[in-house]
């Protein structure tokens, strides 16, 4: 099956290839910029946005063909300073109505995830809990996050247009697609650039938006664990700003394991240029030590095991 997948994928690989046009070095700038422009980015140095919807608990699949175990999120707000690389997330997590899979009922609990420059924390009441370990044993949260912030929509154009090596190319995507995004024909360009040893990909659509965007990180079960989001339902929330009504992210390779949705945000409400007050990184963060990391086992019984949800 791996072969099969590996064999279909070289196939549109290079029928999409065939296609695509290499976009001048010296002209990826002004695609980038007139994306920004078409988003009301250029002046845009903060953002605070609100959603609902649910995300997933990454890792822990009760079966092998089951999706990542879904909980309800509620009161979600995001305040971001582009600038100083900052964002903090506020949010309620609980149940909802979504199955158990085996696992005991998710209590209702308060979120708040902070990321500023290279130092992230999650807070529990007005306590800072710094990280002594990295997400699913292969990233620093700190890395992840600020991944997470290079995979806005408008983090994604402003990171790219500071890199150094941003490179593009232009086709059309043929075929169907899901989610709203570009589909039969239409025309997208596709920008790549790495930010430290991260590499991100983000598409722009023929209306110069950002309609999806995607990285990889390590990790001791997948190898690279693909983080993808996908933004649709644009609309315009004042001063031009357009952002997405809609937010689809995947984490994970349905084709290693189905499980895959890791969340999805309906946003309610975006205030762009909202005063965000960032805050300094707590002593007991700044001093935190990651613990070595431990690998158990290598046997590819253990690595399936894990897929399917098992934790030691």
């Amino acid at each position: 099956m791996r072969r099969f997948g590996v064999l279909v994928a070289s196939v549109l690989l290079l029928a999409c290839s065939a296609s695509a046009q290499q976009v001048p070095v010296k002209d990826v700038r002004s695609v980038l910029e007139a994306s920004l422009k078409a988003m009301g980015g250029a002046n845009l140095k903060t953002m605070q946005y609100s959603t609902r919807g649910w995300n997933t608990r990454i890792g822990q699949t009760y079966t092998l063909a089951e999706d990542w175990p879904k909980y309800e999120v509620a009161d979600y707000t995001r305040a971001i300073d582009f600038d100083a690389k900052w964002s903090r997330e506020d949010y309620t997590r609980r149940q909802g109505t979504y199955p158990k899979l085996g696992n005991l009922p998710m209590p209702e609990t308060k979120v708040t995830s902070i990321v500023s420059g290279n130092y992230a924390w999650d807070m529990q009441g007005d306590k800072p809990v710094p990280f002594t370990n990295m997400y699913q044993s292969g990233v620093p949260y700190a890395d992840l996050r600020q991944l997470e912030l290079a995979l806005t929509p408008h983090g994604f154009l402003k990171a790219a247009l500071a890199s150094k090596d941003a490179t593009a190319i232009s086709m059309p995507l043929n075929g169907a697609s899901d989610f709203g995004l570009s589909a039969f024909g239409r025309k997208v360009t596709i920008v790549t650039f790495t930010m430290g040893k991260y590499k991100i990909n983000g598409t722009i659509n023929d209306q110069n938006l950002v309609e999806l965007t995607d990285a990889w990180f390590p990790n001791p079960v997948y190898g690279d664990m693909d983080y993808e989001f996908r933004y649709t339902r644009y609309k315009d929330y004042g001063g031009g700003v357009m952002f997405p009504g809609l937010i689809h992210v995947h984490q994970g390779d349905p084709r290693l394991n189905s499980a895959h949705n890791a969340y999805e945000y309906f946003v309610t409400d975006v205030k762009p240029n909202a005063p965000v007050t960032t805050m300094p990184v707590p002593d007991d963060v700044r001093n935190a030590r990651l613990a070595p990391v431990k690998v158990e086992s290598t046997k590819l019984a253990d690595r399936v095991w894990m897929l399917g949800g098992g934790s030691h």
